[in-house]
Order: C-alpha cells, then structure tokens, then sequence
C-alpha cells in the first residue's frame, strides 16, 4: 500500500475526517488519485507553539494532553485522495479546514475521503515523501484491537 508521512496533530485530524485536505507545494500524482493511501504519523515532536489557534480544536478532539498522547512514528490509518486543486482555485473547507492547512498561493489541496483510522496505531518508520507499506500491515492492526 501507498503510504505518505505527516506531522502530529495534521496526521490524525486527517484520519480521523476532521481535516479534509493535505495541502502541499505540489499536485497529487495522477498514481495517488482514488487509491487508498496509509496516513504515516512521523517521529517529529508535536510542537505547541506552531498550532495556534488549532490547538483548541486539537483539545477538542483528542484532550488536553494530545501533545504527549497522539502517536509518532506510527500507520495511523488511511484516506483515499480524489483530487488536487491548486489552491487559488479551491477554498478550504470551512474555518477548520483553513486552519489545518496552508492554503498560500502556489500551493494544492488534495481531497481527502474515506479516512478510516486504524483501531491502534502500528509503529512503523516512515519516509519522507511516498513510500510503500506491507498491505498487510493494517489487516493486522484490525486483529490486534
């Protein structure tokens, strides 16, 4: 499987549906459109000072000690992208949206659907960029929960 690493808390609030779109530098390769793709947390420490006005919705969803709780370095689940659009173009979806990406000029929204988090998360060192996961790596989460 497909798989593509991003900071703590932007992995999770993908996975979890509550962020709807990876935004990037790039467009989504036509490869990456409708394939699900594994949501990789990296090892990079979560860092308050970076979140702003996210961290309230962060609190929100995961409490208030998701800093230190939310997993790094691990397959947290996967999202299917359906598009990219360059972000002149799209609108963020909503204020949560906005603020969970960077919607500057020159950049993409990938379209993110279908998160389905895995019922715990599998340690794994990712890479940066794509990189591919045994496709039995997320069967085997379902077991384990």
């Amino acid at each position: 499987m497909r798989a593509i690493s991003l900071w703590q808390p932007w992995a999770q609030l993908l996975v979890v549906g509550v962020k709807l779109h990876e935004t990037r530098g790039r467009a989504l390769p036509t490869a990456a459109i409708n394939v699900p793709t594994a949501i990789h947390a990296s090892k990079r420490p979560i860092r308050r000072a970076e979140l702003g006005v996210l961290h309230d919705v962060c609190v929100s969803h995961f409490g208030s000690k998701y800093i230190t709780t939310l997993p790094r370095q691990a397959i947290l689940g996967r999202v299917t992208f359906v598009s990219s659009t360059p972000t002149e173009e799209h609108p963020a979806a909503g204020t949560i949206d906005l603020m969970c990406g960077n919607y500057a000029p020159g950049r993409h929204a990938w379209r993110a659907e279908n998160p389905i988090p895995a019922p715990v998360a599998i340690p794994y060192v990712g890479r940066q960029y794509w990189f591919s996961i045994p496709d039995e790596l997320l069967l085997r989460a379902r077991e384990v929960a």
